[in-house]
């Protein structure tokens, strides 16, 4: 029964580990968004 338990923890370390990758593209994702989204900002301004 503890073998058990043990491979379960390591199978939420793993998915910890993967979750902390995804969060991490997410986060440069969010950070090109930004980037694009301060380009625009000026031609939103001539448009107006």
């Amino acid at each position: 029964k503890d073998e058990n338990i043990h491979k379960q923890l390591m199978d939420l370390k793993q998915n910890e580990q993967q979750l902390d990758k995804k969060l991490l593209k997410l986060k440069q994702n969010e950070q090109q968004l930004n980037e694009k989204l301060l380009k625009l900002k000026p031609n939103e301004q001539q448009l107006n």
